[in-house]
C-alpha cells in the first residue's frame, strides 16, 4: 500500500485528530527538526510530511524523527500509520509515557481494544493510577478475559481510590467462577470500608452468594441481622426476600419476613410475605394473608399490592377470591392480561355470576381477544354478541392454529359447522400447530358432524407430516365417519408399544358412540395389554359384557388388582351372565344375592334379590327370610315362600304357615281362599272348611265361597252345619232369604226352612222368595195339609202377580182347583190376562163342567199361542159333547199335529199320542201303540184304564176285562 492510498483509507475526525496532535509530545523532537515542525505549524501539513517521510526512508531511525513523522501522519489524517511509527518508538523505549499515552488515545480513539490494553497495561506499569487499573478491568471484561480481569479487581480493591462499585464487580465475578464465598469476603471488606454504600441491593446480593455456597442458615441470618432496626423495611425487606427467592429458597424469604407481618405492617411489606410464600409453592397463603389487610391500610400499597393479590387470586384458582381482588383493584385499574386471565378461569369454571360481574369491566380488555370475547358471550347466553366476536376474530386467527381450534369451538356451539370444520382445516396445514391440539381438532371434527371433512384433513397431515398424534386425531375421525374398518386395520399394523394408553381410550369411546363396538372391544383389549390398569381391566371388562362374552368378563374382574374397585351391581351382572354360561360361580352369586337381600330396604330391591336367588335355587337359604316376609305381607310373600318350602322339602312347615294365615283377621279374601284350596290339596279339609266358612260368612247364597262350603259340606251336612245355614237365612231377607232357604231344603232340612218361613212371616218379612222356598220346602216334606193351609193363609194377603202365581202353582200341586181357580182369578184381576193364566182358568172351568167358559178361556189362549196338544184335545172333548163331529175331529187332529211337532216321546206324550189316534179312529195305531207301551210297562194301572176304555168302545169286553184284571 502507497502512502498517499494509506491517507485516503485511513482518517479520523477533525476532532480527533486536533486531539492527537496536541497530546504529541514536543521532548521527543531533536533541534534539528524544527523546519519540519514549523513548517506543520504553519499548515503545510503535506509538505512536512513529505520532508519526514522522506528522511524516514532515507534511514533515519531516530526517535525524535519517528516521534516527527507519527505527528505529522496524524495530522495528515493518517493514524494507522502514526499508530504503527509510535509502536516502532515504544519498541525502542518501552517506558517512555508519552509515547504511550499519545499511543493509548490513537487506539482508544480508533476502538483498536487489543492494542490498547496492551498500551494501558504498559503505561499502568510505568506509572500505575487506580482510574487506569479500573478501566483495564472493564476492557478485559468486555474482552471475556475474565482472569485478567479478576486478577485487575483484585488489585484494584486494594487500592486507596477504590470505589464500592469496584467491590460489587469483583464480587460478582468472584460468584460467577465459583467462588461465592470470596464474593462474600469482597463485600464484607466492602462493608468495612464503604459502609454507607452497603445498601439493601449489596446485602441481597452477599445473601444470593450464600445461597449460591449452599450456607442457607448463614443467609437468613445475615438477613435478618442487617434488618435489625431499619426504618426502610418496606423497601429494603422485599428486596432481601427477593433475592433469596431468586436463589431458589423462597422458604427462607418467607422465614426472613413473617416477623414483620404484624398488625400494623407496611401493606408492601405483607405483600412481599405474601410474594414469598406464592414462590415457596402456597400462594393460598399468600392469598389470605393479603385478603386480611385492612382496606384502609391496603390503601398505602397501592394498586400494586391490590394486583398482586388478583394474580395469587388467579394462581389459585378461586374465582370468587380472584373476584374480589379485581374488584379491590377496580375494573378499570386491573391489567387488561389480568382481566383475560380472570375472564378465562371463570370461563373455565363456568361461573355466570362472576362472567356477569365480569361484564363491569366493559368489553375494551377483550379486543386483542377476540376469540375469549366470543366465548364469554356465548356463556352468557348471548348468540348475536358471540357471532359477532367470532366473526372478528376470524382474520385474527390466522397463523395461530391454537386459538383458531378455540374459535372452532365456539362456531361448533353456534351451530356454524362448516365454519368451524373450515376453522379446523385451515389449523391443520398450520406448520405451527402443535401436536397437542390434534385430539381436540378430531374432537371438533366429530362434534361438529364433520367428522368426514376432519378425516380427510388429518389424513393429509399424517401423510405429509407423519407423527403419532396425527395418525391418532385421523383415527378418531376415521372412526366417528363411520369407516371403522380402516381404523381396525392400521390398529392390528401398529406394534403393541407404538401406541399409547390415551390413545387407545379415545379409540373405545369414539367406537362405542359410533356403533363400533368390535373396534371397541379390540381397543381395549390392547390397552389392557399394555398398560394394564385397574381401570383398563374394569373397563375391558364391561365391554366383553355388552358383546356378551360374560366368561370372559368375568375372567377379567378376576384378574384385576386386589383393592380395585368394582361396581356391586355390575359384578353381581358378570357373575350372573357368567353362572348362565356355564360358570361354576353359583355358590359366590348366592353370596352376592343373600347379601343384598339382607341389606335390602324396599320392595323392590327385596324382589329382585327374591328372583335371582329362585334362580340360583337358593331355596333353603331363601326359607328364613321367606318366612318372616311371608308372615309381615303374606299377599305380597306367601307364594314366593311356598315355592321355597316346596323345593326344599319343608311341606310341614308350609302347611302350618297356611293354617296360621288363613284364620288370621283381616287377610284379603282372596288370598284366604286361595290359602283354602291349598289346604285341601294339603288333604286339610277341616283347616280348609274354616276357611271357607269365614269367607262366606258375609257372602251372598250363590257366592263361589258358599257354594265351595256347601260341596265340603256335602249333600247332608251336620246339625251343627245345618244350623250354621239356618243362622245365615234367619238373617237374610228378600230373595237371599229365600235362596239360604232352598238350600236349608235341598240339604235335607226342609222343616228348617219352613221354620224359617214361619219366622219370617211371624215379623212379617215374608216375600215371594221366600213364599216360594217355602213351598219348596213344604212339597220336599210332602204335606199337602200344610201346603193347602199356607195357601189359604196367604192368599188374602198376597197383592203381587208373582205372589199370586206361587200360590196358584203350589195350589195346583196339592190338587185343590177351587184355590188355583181363586188364585189365577185374583192374578188377572191384579195383573190382567196372560196366555198361560187363561190356560189354566180354561182348564179348571173344564173339570168344573164348565164348557162354555172353559172352551171360551182355551180358544183365547190358543188365538195368543198357537195353542198345545194338551188344549186341543180339551177342546176336541168340548167340542164332541156337541152335535157334529167335524169340530172335535179337528181340534184332535190339530193336537196330534202339535204332539208330533213338538217331538215329545215321553211315556206320557206317547199315551196322548194313543189316544188321540183312537179318537181320530186310527184304532189298528192306536192298538199298536198300547201294545208297546203296555210292554214297557205292565204294571201302570192309568195306561191299561185308558186302553181298555177304547176297547169298551170297539166292542172288545172280553179283551178289556182282561186288561183290567191284569191279565
Amino acid at each position: 500500500m502507497t502512502y498517499r492510498s494509506a491517507v485516503r483509507n485511513t482518517r479520523l475526525p477533525v476532532f480527533a485528530l486536533g486531539l492527537v496532535a496536541v497530546a504529541l509530545s514536543l521532548a521527543l523532537v531533536p533541534r534539528g527538526r524544527e523546519l519540519a515542525l514549523l513548517r506543520m505549524e504553519a499548515g503545510d501539513t503535506q509538505r512536512a510530511a513529505a520532508l519526514l517521510e522522506a528522511k524516514f526512508v532515507g534511514g533515519d531511525r531516530s526517535p525524535a524523527t519517528i516521534a516527527a513523522l507519527a505527528r505529522a501522519r496524524v495530522s495528515i489524517g493518517d493514524v494507522v500509520g502514526a499508530m504503527q511509527l509510535l509502536e516502532t518508538l515504544i519498541a525502542q523505549r518501552p517506558r517512555d509515557a508519552g509515547a504511550l499515552n499519545t499511543l493509548e488515545q490513537l487506539q482508544r480513539a480508533s476502538g483498536r481494544t487489543e492494542g490498547l490494553i496492551r498500551t494501558l497495561e504498559m503505561l499502568q506499569t510505568v506509572a500505575p493510577r487506580t482510574d487506569r487499573l479500573r478501566d483495564l478491568a472493564g476492557l478485559y471484561a468486555r474482552n471475556s478475559r475474565r482472569p485478567e480481569q479478576l486478577a485487575a479487581l483484585r488489585n484494584l480493591v486494594q487500592q486507596v481510590g477504590s470505589e464500592p462499585d469496584d467491590f460489587v464487580t469483583l464480587a460478582r465475578l468472584e460468584a460467577s467462577i465459583g467462588r461465592p464465598l470470596a464474593g462474600v469476603a469482597v463485600l464484607r471488606d466492602m462493608e468495612a470500608r464503604h459502609p454507607e454504600a452497603v445498601d439493601a441491593s449489596v446485602i441481597a446480593l452477599e445473601l444470593g452468594m450464600l445461597l449460591v455456597a449452599k450456607e442457607p442458615e448463614q443467609a437468613l441470618a445475615r438477613g435478618r441481622l442487617w434488618l435489625v432496626g431499619r426504618s426502610d423495611l418496606a423497601q429494603s425487606a422485599p428486596i432481601l426476600a427477593g433475592e433469596i427467592s431468586v436463589g431458589g429458597r423462597p422458604d427462607l424469604a418467607v422465614a426472613l419476613l413473617k416477623q414483620y407481618a404484624g398488625a400494623d405492617a407496611d401493606p408492601r411489606l405483607i405483600a412481599a410475605i405474601a410474594q414469598a410464600e406464592s414462590d415457596a409453592g402456597d400462594p393460598a397463603a399468600g392469598l389470605s394473608r393479603l385478603e386480611q389487610l385492612d382496606p384502609a391500610k391496603d390503601a398505602r400499597g397501592g394498586v400494586p399490592v391490590a394486583i398482586l393479590r388478583l394474580r395469587l387470586g388467579l394462581a389459585v384458582g378461586n374465582v370468587d377470591r380472584a373476584m374480589a381482588a379485581a374488584e379491590r383493584v377496580g375494573w378499570l385499574d386491573v391489567p387488561d392480561d389480568g382481566l383475560q386471565q380472570l375472564s378465562t378461569m371463570v370461563l373455565a369454571a363456568g361461573r355466570m355470576d362472576a362472567l356477569q360481574r365480569l361484564a363491569a369491566a366493559g368489553e375494551n380488555y377483550l379486543v386483542s381477544v377476540p376469540v375469549l370475547a366470543a366465548r364469554i358471550r356465548l356463556a352468557l347466553g348471548d348468540a348475536d354478541g358471540a357471532r359477532r366476536w367470532s366473526d372478528r376474530a376470524t382474520s385474527t386467527v390466522v397463523g395461530q392454529p391454537n386459538v383458531a381450534v378455540q374459535l372452532a369451538e365456539v362456531e361448533v356451539q353456534l351451530g356454524r359447522s362448516d365454519r368451524a370444520a373450515a376453522l379446523l382445516v385451515d389449523a391443520v396445514q398450520e406448520p405451527d400447530l402443535p401436536p397437542t391440539a390434534l385430539p381436540a381438532i378430531a374432537g371438533l371434527f366429530i362434534r361438529a358432524g364433520r367428522a368426514d371433512k376432519g378425516a380427510i384433513a388429518l389424513d393429509r397431515l399424517r401423510r405429509s407430516r407423519a407423527s403419532l398424534a396425527a395418525d391418532s386425531a385421523w383415527a378418531l375421525a376415521t372412526i366417528a365417519a363411520g369407516r371403522a374398518k380402516e381404523v381396525t386395520a392400521w390398529l392390528s399394523a401398529r406394534g403393541r408399544e407404538e401406541l399409547p394408553a390415551d390413545l387407545l381410550q379415545n379409540v373405545i369411546h369414539v367406537a362405542l358412540d359410533a356403533g363400533a363396538r368390535g373396534l371397541a372391544l379390540q381397543a381395549a383389549e390392547r390397552l389392557t395389554s399394555i398398560r394394564g390398569s385397574a381401570d383398563d381391566g374394569l373397563l375391558l371388562a364391561r365391554l366383553l359384557f355388552d358383546n356378551g362374552q360374560l366368561r370372559r368378563a368375568l375372567e377379567c374382574l378376576r384378574a384385576l388388582p386386589a383393592g380395585t374397585s368394582v361396581p356391586d351391581d355390575f359384578r353381581a351382572a358378570v357373575l350372573l351372565g357368567a353362572w348362565r354360561q356355564g360358570a361354576p360361580v353359583a355358590d359366590e352369586l348366592r353370596a352376592i344375592w343373600l347379601r343384598r337381600l339382607e341389606s335390602a330396604t324396599n320392595t323392590a330391591d327385596q324382589a329382585a334379590s327374591i328372583s335371582l336367588l329362585f334362580e340360583l335355587r337358593a331355596h333353603a337359604e331363601l326359607i328364613p327370610v321367606l318366612h318372616i316376609l311371608a308372615r309381615q305381607a303374606p299377599e305380597r310373600w306367601l307364594w314366593a315362600y311356598s315355592e321355597a318350602a316346596v323345593a326344599a322339602r319343608r311341606q310341614a312347615d308350609l302347611t302350618a304357615l297356611w293354617m296360621e294365615l288363613v284364620s288370621r283377621p283381616g287377610l284379603p279374601a282372596e288370598l284366604r281362599r286361595q290359602l283354602a284350596f291349598k289346604l285341601l290339596e294339603a288333604g286339610d279339609k277341616r283347616a280348609a272348611e274354616r276357611a271357607f266358612r269365614v269367607l262366606a260368612a258375609t257372602s251372598p247364597s250363590d257366592s263361589p265361597d258358599v257354594r265351595q262350603l256347601l260341596f265340603l259340606w256335602g249333600p247332608r251336612p251336620t246339625a251343627e252345619q245345618l244350623d250354621w245355614i239356618e243362622g245365615r237365612a234367619r238373617v237374610a231377607s228378600g230373595a237371599e232369604q229365600g235362596a239360604w232357604m232352598r238350600i236349608l231344603a235341598d240339604r235335607g232340612a226342609p222343616a228348617r226352612s219352613a221354620a224359617v218361613y214361619r219366622a219370617a212371616t211371624t215379623r212379617g218379612g215374608a216375600s215371594e222368595s221366600t213364599l216360594g222356598a217355602y213351598l219348596a220346602a213344604l212339597q220336599a216334606q210332602d204335606d199337602r195339609t200344610a201346603m193347602v193351609a199356607a195357601v189359604r193363609e196367604e192368599l188374602p194377603r198376597a197383592t203381587t202377580a208373582g205372589h199370586l202365581r206361587q200360590l196358584a202353582d203350589l195350589a195346583a200341586r196339592t190338587g185343590d182347583t177351587e184355590m188355583e181357580r181363586q188364585a189365577l182369578e185374583r192374578l188377572v184381576a191384579t195383573a190382567g190376562w196372560d196366555r198361560d193364566t187363561q190356560r189354566r182358568l180354561g182348564i179348571l172351568a173344564y173339570l168344573r163342567r164348565d164348557m162354555d167358559v172353559a172352551e171360551r178361556l182355551l180358544l183365547a189362549a190358543i188365538a195368543q199361542t198357537g195353542g198345545d196338544y194338551d188344549t186341543q184335545m180339551i177342546l176336541g172333548d168340548i167340542a164332541g159333547r156337541r152335535p157334529g163331529a167335524a169340530a172335535a175331529r179337528s181340534h184332535y187332529a190339530e193336537a196330534l199335529r202339535l204332539l208330533e211337532s213338538s217331538g215329545d216321546r215321553s211315556f206320557r206324550g206317547r199315551i196322548v199320542r194313543a189316544n188321540l189316534l183312537h179318537r181320530l179312529g186310527r184304532d189298528t195305531e192306536a192298538t199298536r201303540l198300547y201294545e208297546v207301551l203296555l210292554a214297557e210297562r205292565p204294571s201302570d194301572r192309568n195306561l191299561r184304564a185308558d186302553y181298555a176304555a177304547m176297547l169298551i168302545e170297539q166292542g172288545s169286553l172280553r179283551h178289556a176285562s182282561d186288561l183290567l184284571a191284569g191279565r
